[in-house]
């Protein structure tokens, strides 16, 4: 349990700059998927993204929502 909290606070940057985001004028709210990864987008046949689906999970966010680390 130890290690795992010490793992948690290792990681407090990404709090600290998640918060600076929420708390900066010019990062604001837009429609994002919050469910994003690659088997939620359609390709054509030559591998080219047509668009994103799986559209249940859209709502306002910040695009910091939609990244994955």
């Amino acid at each position: 349990m130890r290690d795992l909290i010490q793992q948690l606070k290792q990681q407090a940057s990404i709090v600290e700059e998640y918060n600076h985001i929420l708390n900066n004028d010019d990062f604001r709210l837009r429609v994002t998927h919050h469910d994003t990864k690659i088997s939620n987008v359609l390709f054509d046949k030559n591998s080219k993204g047509l668009c994103v689906i799986d559209l249940d999970t859209v709502m306002p966010g910040y695009f910091i929502s939609d990244v994955g680390i």
